[in-house]
């Protein structure tokens, strides 16, 4: 079995991306730190957003991309 970092290594790698920043979502957000869609507007169609493909996140996600037209969206069903 490999680890949530190598998945996520892997992921990086098939995209061909040497670099990325990460943001996500925590069961108790920092209360210091807010990050809207708004923040994420200037990267433009450099942006994706991965979610699964339904649930509370999924739906936080899809309301946000009315923010983020040019952004892209992956929220595929994950099948273990």
């Amino acid at each position: 079995m490999i680890t949530l970092a190598e998945r996520i290594a892997a992921v990086f790698d098939h995209l061909g991306l040497d670099q990325a920043f990460v943001a996500t979502q925590t069961a108790s957000p920092a209360p210091h730190l807010s990050l809207t869609p708004e923040a994420f507007a200037p990267l433009g169609d450099r942006l994706l957003l991965i979610t699964g493909d339904s649930g509370v996140p999924a739906d936080i996600v899809n309301a946000a991309m009315a923010a983020l037209p040019r952004a892209a969206i992956s929220n595929q069903a994950v099948v273990a």
